[in-house]
């Protein structure tokens, strides 16, 4: 407990941040607590791998940012994001001078330091093995907290200090998020077991944001807020419910797809809220996924960004036969031996009953969220 209220303390810091230094500290202090976290179920070798994986390559993703903090701090001489966002757009001449090389640099292995906190492809390979290693709720924790987080400074610090640079990180991020939708999209037709399905899953939902982003405009940093509220809600909900199911007779929570086999029978509400959120995951209309994508579809049309989008589409296609597995086994297939649930918890019964209801409401009245986005979305181009 103390640890999970030092990384949101520490996620609280990252996101008001204003400062190279600050900001830096704050992903250190957060990073620290995910290490421990990722290897606290001691009797679980799984568990010590997955947080000694962690703690190495996010000390390496630390250096490179550091390392690009640093290339910065010595061209400039400044860490406040707001001196930099002057710096860069007084300084019209900056591509001509001998030190637009390192701008290069430090611009490059900045967004590559996010891109390892963000699991985005390609550089996720750690992300499958450790959030499958940690203890289930603390997986949950590590999808939601993080990307929150590192997205939001993420956002700062490219759209105040680097947007008058965007001709050089514009296509890294379109090219992040092309993979990270191809990955996310491909990659889950070969797992078996459902946290890992679960990470690649949110690999490709941070393609999507990635797609926002890359607009560089209103409507696309609009979208992307829209967007990370809820894939907080989908996200929350989706391991709430696999949180709630243990076999009655060993204890262990459920691993595998063939786990999932007569939860139509035994849970059917439980399986009901499975199918809308995996279906508001894919993107079927009327569902509040669909508004999402459509949001972000709409608003990267409008930026041009047409092979962006063709992609993303393409592979919000090719998600949906994997979500369908879930409802597939739910439903339709029959195992040899009936798995026994243990009865659910009353809160993670909240949870669901809350989160569902969120996800149905906010489909028919979305107006809270969107003008939320919007006045968020104008302060970072007034």
């Amino acid at each position: 407990l103390v640890l999970i209220l030092l990384s949101t303390l520490s996620m609280c810091l990252l996101v008001s941040s204003y400062d190279l230094i600050s900001m830096y500290l704050a992903i250190e202090m957060q990073s620290l607590c995910f290490y421990v976290l990722a290897a606290s179920q001691r009797q679980s070798e799984f568990s010590t791998e997955a947080g000694l994986k962690y703690f190495l390559l996010g000390a390496f993703s630390s250096g490179v940012f550091l390392l690009g903090c640093s290339f910065l701090y010595g061209i400039t001489g400044l860490t406040n994001f707001e001196s930099l966002a002057i710096f860069f757009a007084q300084d019209t001449q900056v591509n001509q001078t001998s030190d637009w090389f390192f701008i290069q640099i430090a611009i490059l292995l900045i967004a590559v330091g996010f891109f390892f906190k963000l699991s985005a492809a390609p550089f996720h390979f750690w992300a499958p093995d450790v959030y499958e290693g940690a203890p289930t709720s603390v997986t949950a924790f590590f999808s939601i907290v993080p990307k929150t987080s590192i997205l939001g400074i993420f956002i700062k610090l490219f759209f105040v200090s680097f947007f008058e640079l965007s001709s050089l990180w514009q296509p890294l991020l379109i090219l992040t998020g092309c993979l990270s939708l191809v990955v996310g999209a491909f990659a889950a037709f070969a797992q078996r077991k459902v946290k890992r399905l679960l990470v690649y899953s949110s690999i490709g939902h941070l393609g999507y944001m990635f797609l926002g982003l890359s607009c560089l405009s209103v409507e696309g940093l609009q979208s992307v807020l829209v967007y990370l509220i809820l894939y907080i809600l989908m996200t929350t909900q989706i391991f709430a419910c696999v949180l709630s199911l243990k076999d009655a007779k060993t204890g262990q929570r459920i691993r595998y797809l063939e786990d999932f086999k007569y939860l139509s029978s035994a849970h059917p509400l439980l399986a009901l809220a499975f199918v809308l959120n995996f279906f508001s995951m894919a993107g079927i209309p009327p569902l509040v996924g669909f508004c999402a994508k459509f949001y972000v579809f709409f608003a990267a049309l409008g930026s041009s960004l047409y092979f962006f989008v063709a992609v993303a589409i393409f592979c919000s296609i090719v998600s949906c036969f994997y979500y369908l597995r879930f409802i597939k086994f739910m439903y339709f297939d029959k195992g040899s031996q009936i798995v026994e649930y243990s009865v659910m918890d009353g809160q993670k019964a909240w949870i669901i009953s809350v989160t569902s209801a969120l996800l149905i409401y906010l489909f028919f009245f979305p107006t809270c969220i969107f003008l939320w986005a919007e006045k968020t979305s104008l302060l970072f181009f007034s």
